[in-house]
């Protein structure tokens, strides 16, 4: 009698999400995690935007070396607001999805 065969595989995440796919997420005072939250979406591959309305913490130089796409909003704003700014942005360049992440 044979074995069953083995599950395959899961494949890496980037395998999975296709190219038009983006990451949006809020920066909201998190500068402690937020770097490494974006760190993480970028080793996965998908292009990630980064929503900044301006808070308290000025990620602009923090995150000034990371390849990431910014939206910043011209006064502090909700999380729906911060998602739906993102949303545009990936829309107006090519995308067809998109998650949301919370730094």
């Amino acid at each position: 009698m044979n074995a069953p065969a083995s599950p395959p595989m899961a494949a890496p995440l980037a395998a999975t999400i296709e190219s038009a796919t983006a990451f949006l997420i809020p920066a909201r005072d998190h500068p402690t995690t937020l770097r490494e939250v974006i760190e993480a979406c970028l080793h996965e591959g998908p292009r990630v935007i980064v929503i900044d309305d301006q808070e308290t913490v000025h990620h602009s130089t923090m995150l000034a070396d990371l390849d990431v796409d910014r939206v910043f909003l011209p006064h502090r704003s909700n999380r729906t607001a911060a998602i739906r700014a993102g949303a545009a942005l990936a829309r107006e360049r090519g995308f067809a999805a998109a998650i949301t992440l919370a730094a």
